[in-house]
């Protein structure tokens, strides 16, 4: 794994697999109450807005969780806007359950975005505050040796460059970030899942108080194009996070506490996380004399 931010990354959004002793061990008749669960994003970014509703499932269950498509949903600014969400308005089977602004808006810093929505004859409201990020400053790659001895994917052994990020992070304030990287356009994935993304979020306390040649996740091979994305976070929403970390870490060990929900900043006992984040965004293509 590259240093820095993976030695402080706090979320990797892997499989979760509840083990205890090398045998998997599974309580009769054990299942959750069906409880709401809501994602939403607000950004800087014209297109990146979205609601997604669905409720939760038993606790043993697999695949993907029930979406609720009959939800009304709003969201309303401290500047006296007010946007109206439409449930899948272009018809995407891969978007049942998502919903998008009726009229596209670009969230703005320093505006609280209220969320409000009405789901099986409930209300569940949440409210985040959009925090400044400054942009990144520079993108450059480098051989990294351990790669070139030991390869993390083998299948991929020319993936030896990682990617170091320069921004410049304010000492006046305490600051907290989500960290996503792109190989050719595409989210890296997260090596023990075909389904979940890696995503590393962390404070300005663990980076050292600046982010200056820290290495991104993620190896790259001569020609690839690697792409770096910073969230700003609010700290609830930081929290959500580093509460579901500490979950997906937990293997079931007889020391492990029992799991219990992350914090969340949406009302009502729903589960999921409302937030608002501006997004700052660089690339660099690997090309490296050969």
């Amino acid at each position: 794994m590259n240093k820095y931010i993976k030695q402080t990354a706090l979320l990797a959004l892997t499989a979760l697999l509840v083990t205890a002793c090398d045998e998997e061990y599974k309580m009769d008749g054990l299942k959750t109450q069906s409880t709401v669960v809501i994602e939403g994003l607000v950004t800087n970014l014209p297109t990146r807005q979205f609601v997604k509703v669905s409720r939760s499932g038993d606790f043993y269950a697999s695949g993907k969780t029930e979406r609720i498509t009959n939800a009304t949903v709003q969201v309303t600014d401290n500047a006296g806007n007010t946007y109206t969400y439409v449930h899948n308005p272009n018809g995407h089977a891969d978007s049942v359950g998502y919903y998008k602004p009726a009229v596209p808006f670009i969230g703005q810093v320093g505006r609280t975005y209220n969320l409000t929505v009405q789901a099986d004859g409930e209300t569940y409201t949440a409210s985040d505050e959009m925090f400044h990020i400054n942009p990144i400053e520079e993108l450059e790659f480098r051989v990294d040796d351990d790669q070139v001895d030991e390869p993390e994917d083998e299948d991929f052994p020319n993936r030896i460059y990682e990617v170091l990020m320069t921004v410049e992070e304010p000492q006046e304030t305490r600051d907290y970030y989500l960290f996503r990287t792109y190989r050719n356009g595409e989210r890296i994935w997260a090596e023990s899942s075909e389904e979940d993304p890696e995503i590393y979020v962390t404070d300005d306390v663990l980076v050292g108080g600046e982010i200056n040649d820290i290495a991104i996740p993620g190896y790259f091979e001569n020609g690839e194009v690697a792409g770096a994305e910073i969230y700003s976070l609010s700290r609830p929403v930081f929290i959500y996070y580093r509460d579901l970390s500490k979950i997906l870490a937990n293997d079931g060990g007889m020391f492990d506490p029992p799991p219990a929900n992350p914090r969340s900043n949406i009302s009502n006992n729903a589960y999921g996380v409302f937030q608002a984040s501006a997004i700052s965004y660089d690339e660099i293509r690997i090309e490296a004399a050969e």
